[in-house]
């Protein structure tokens, strides 16, 4: 300890540089986790948000939500598999909406606002997890909307109005996360949705269901009433609940893309501290040398060198925590925030790979180091 100390104290500027270089590297790799999780939150927040732990859709969907179409006569056959506690209906749509307070916006394009309408069996599963604020909806004119939305009048309490139509619909609870395909997810009683239909295109006739949601009974898992399901219908498709998130045609792609970059920068935190600490090492081979000619055993100057990484790696993850945290209050809007949970992970896997980096290079130096080598820098020196 007393040796890799003293070595950072009179290399300060070195080390300092070092820690500044991870600390940004980690500060990429958590900006990106972040907006990746806001971005899929945006598409998806609502499936995940629901309580149904099992999701079956038509199988020519091919996992995408609103590409689903099942029948009403398909559910009574469905849930008679065993294993099943509860199930309902669900319907997915997209309908326009307005607020008193869109309704009076100076921009005649923000008066009417894109909106996901999740009709379900109030009473059944369907519904949010868990809410932010008020009460479940228990009537047709009632209605839960996410929170975050509060600038375009989805306020606790405000009414809602499904355009076209006389539809007029008060938001009873609000709860975090309910959005789909990047606009507020309103969940409501299945009759409402239907009447919104028929308002929309009075010749449509008997709303179809989206999804037909599940729980299983306790003892039996999600993914065996999953398998139970696939088994006795082929013609549509059970998820569970983090399939059905995560298959999403959209999902599948963003995260495609930023895993590839998060990679990219863990592969450029092994190169970055590999390549220092050997070039550090190799600086200072006469130094090691000698140490090894006087009796320090190779553990001891690995040991050195290993918490020295630790340390660059734990001062970058605290400036890297202090700078996302930072970002995230301007950024909030767009999902960026600072999740304790993913920092420590981040951390935990750049601190692997700055190891692994240094073991492929520096540590293998010194452990090959020649103590007999030191009366040959001796005589050069005479």
């Amino acid at each position: 300890m007393f040796l890799a100390l003293s070595e950072m104290r009179r290399a300060r500027t070195r080390f300092a540089l070092l820690s500044a270089a991870v600390g940004l590297l980690v500060f990429l790799i958590l900006f990106q986790q972040s907006l990746l999780d806001g971005l899929v939150t945006k598409f998806i927040g609502a499936i995940r948000t629901q309580d149904a732990q099992v999701l079956v859709l038509s199988r020519d969907a091919k996992g995408d939500l609103e590409g689903s179409r099942l029948t009403l006569a398909q559910l009574p056959d469905v849930a008679a598999v065993g294993g099943v506690a509860d199930y309902g209906r669900l319907v997915v749509g997209s309908y326009t909406i307005s607020t008193r307070t869109s309704q009076v916006d100076p921009d005649p394009k923000l008066r009417l606002i894109d909106a996901s309408v999740w009709g379900y069996d109030l009473g059944s599963i369907g519904g949010p997890k868990s809410l932010v604020d008020g009460v479940r909806p228990s009537q047709p004119n009632e209605i839960l909307a996410p929170t975050g939305f509060e600038d375009q009048g989805l306020t606790l309490g405000a009414t809602v109005r499904i355009e076209p139509g006389d539809i007029e619909l008060k938001i009873v609870g609000r709860a975090k996360d309910l959005v789909y395909g990047v606009r507020p997810a309103l969940f409501m009683a299945w009759d409402t949705v239907t009447q919104a239909a028929a308002a929309r295109n009075p010749d449509a006739g008997e709303i179809s269901p989206t999804a037909f949601v599940f729980k299983p009974v306790p003892g039996t898992s999600a993914g065996a009433l999953v398998d139970q399901i696939n088994g006795a219908f082929p013609e549509v498709q059970a998820l569970t609940r983090v399939d059905a998130a995560d298959n999403a045609p959209v999902v599948a792609s963003v995260s495609t893309t930023f895993s590839t970059i998060i990679n990219l920068l863990r592969f450029v935190v092994l190169l970055t501290c590999g390549l220092f600490f050997l070039i550090l090492t190799a600086q200072k081979t006469s130094t090691l040398t000698v140490l090894r000619a006087m009796g320090a055993k190779s553990s001891t100057l690995v040991t050195a060198l290993l918490i020295q990484v630790v340390f660059v790696v734990l001062a970058g993850a605290v400036l890297a925590s202090i700078l996302q945290l930072l970002v995230s209050i301007p950024l909030k809007k767009v999902g960026v925030s600072l999740d304790p949970v993913s920092a420590l992970t981040t951390t935990a896997v750049v601190l692997v790979l700055a190891l692994i980096g240094t073991a492929l290079g520096a540590i293998r130096r010194i452990v090959k180091i020649d103590p007999a080598a030191a009366t040959g820098l001796q005589g050069a020196s005479s």
